[in-house]
């Protein structure tokens, strides 16, 4: 995988993840072990099809 390719994957998922639960309003002060020290989740926003 090339730098770019890896840049442009990682941007799309950062545009989709206000989607996910973790960054609902509702969910925005829960302390979630999800979290890491910078704010992200582990998860990304992804279908079962784009993950293969």
């Amino acid at each position: 995988m090339t730098e770019e390719a890896n840049a442009r994957y990682f941007a799309e998922m950062m545009r989709r993840r206000y989607r996910q639960v973790f960054w609902q309003d509702n969910c925005r002060r829960a302390n979630s072990y999800y979290f890491d020290k910078n704010g992200d989740v582990p998860l990304r926003p992804t279908t079962t099809v784009e993950a293969y």
